[in-house]
């Protein structure tokens, strides 16, 4: 790894020095092989402090989420980046928003990256989806991949991370929503569906209580958060 980063930048636990020049180029692409090979969501990170989903946050809280996400920089790497991605209008603060796109833009992250593919999650065999939405045939099996196969290609189209919006209905992580809840995050985020296909998705994410597993939801429609 560290030939392909150039002899300037030496990427370690913890990287740059003081005493030498740091190259922005160089530590984004350290950052984006970081954050996939460790699986970090990076995103959710920087969510927790931007409760008005502006993309932006203070260079405190930017450095904050950095060390919990484990991305450890020397002060001059810092600097790097808070000048590079500094919000204009917001006194020291950052651009986060930017800073994930130019992340997420690295060869290194890309090369590293497999096809982005809907998964297939176990819930959604004939049995199981049979077992928990009370669905005893194929059909409706295939019906529920096509919907989700669909919502997966809006958000996609459209770049946005859909699980904050729920996460502010769950305000003691229980990691589910109410019905009307989920609905409600579905219609503001765009993603309203005609009422079978919704009480169709909702069935077949649907806790013993009837609550919704909004996790697995985002888990399946949007992995990459």
């Amino acid at each position: 790894m560290g030939s392909t980063m150039g002899s300037t930048y030496r990427p370690a636990d913890s990287i740059g020095a003081a005493n030498a020049p740091v190259e922005l180029e160089q530590l984004l692409k350290w950052i984006g092989v970081k954050v996939y090979k460790n699986a970090i969501r990076l995103r959710d990170f920087f969510i927790d402090s931007d409760k008005l989903r502006k993309g932006i946050v203070p260079r405190a809280k930017f450095r904050s989420a950095m060390g919990m996400a484990g991305l450890s920089l020397e002060e001059v790497a810092f600097r790097v980046l808070e000048a590079h991605f500094d919000a204009p209008g917001a006194k020291d603060s950052v651009n986060y928003a930017e800073f994930l796109k130019q992340v997420e833009m690295t060869e290194e992250y890309a090369a590293s990256s497999p096809p982005h593919v809907l998964p297939t999650p176990m819930m959604l065999t004939p049995a199981t989806t049979q077992k928990r939405a009370g669905f005893g045939n194929l059909a409706a099996t295939k019906n529920v991949t096509a919907i989700l196969e669909d919502v997966q290609q809006r958000i996609g189209a459209r770049r946005v991370n859909i699980k904050p919006y729920f996460q502010d209905f769950d305000k003691i992580h229980k990691e589910r929503v109410t019905r009307a809840q989920f609905a409600s995050v579905m219609d503001k985020m765009q993603l309203s569906l005609p009422p079978a296909e919704m009480d169709l998705l909702m069935a077949t994410f649907a806790d013993p209580r009837g609550d919704v597993d909004y996790i697995g939801f985002c888990n399946t429609v949007d992995p990459a958060y």
